[in-house]
């Protein structure tokens, strides 16, 4: 079963086993590889794409520091 299968993280190198007419890729599968042309780090898992993430602007609401005291 895992001979059939083969992974291929980038785009550039699906293209060296099959031709483009033979498959549909969406949208969001470009824009993923574009992203890592130009992060490179992305694709080794040590930088996000998700800008803000561990940013504190959540915390920033009275709502939320409430919610942090009643857990305290």
């Amino acid at each position: 079963l895992y001979g059939k299968f083969k992974y291929i993280n980038r785009l550039e190198f699906l293209w060296e086993n099959m031709r483009k007419s033979e498959i549909k890729i969406p949208e969001f599968v470009y824009d993923h590889d574009d992203d890592l042309e130009h992060r490179p780090l992305m694709d080794y898992g040590l930088e996000t794409d998700h800008h803000g993430f561990h940013d504190a602007g959540a915390m920033d609401s009275t709502a939320s520091m409430q919610s942090l005291r009643c857990i305290s």
